[in-house]
């Protein structure tokens, strides 16, 4: 199957690659993510993660799989400049008083010494 066909198809790529990074990073299931995407993203992180193990090179991926790891590591960037990490659990969260994962406030506790 080809993933980027189409402008549509790029977006709903990366709209599920956001979801499923999100998720991630927030320690839960994926929900309302096509079957089909969540294939393809899941064999992303498969393929990033066998470059980052060096058991596969970058001339070893077809230009869809380059694409598609380029347009993760966009996504996990953009992410990364909305989500806060848990100073408790480690989850990352958009919210900015708890945390959506273990509920603790997201002040550290040497922030909240004076």
């Amino acid at each position: 199957m080809s993933w980027f066909r189409s402008s549509s198809d790029y977006a709903a790529v990366r709209a599920a690659l956001a979801l499923v990074l999100k998720a991630a990073a927030q320690r839960r299931e994926p929900q309302g993510v096509d079957p089909d995407y969540l294939a393809w993203c899941g064999h992303l992180f498969y393929l990033r993660s066998a470059l980052d193990a060096q058991l596969l090179g970058f001339q070893e991926l077809t230009a869809e799989e380059f694409e598609g790891l380029r347009l993760m590591d966009e996504v996990a960037r953009e992410l990364g400049q909305t989500l806060r990490r848990c100073p408790h659990c480690g989850a990352f969260t958009e919210r900015e008083i708890t945390c959506d994962v273990c509920g603790k406030s997201m002040q550290s506790q040497k922030e909240g010494v004076v």
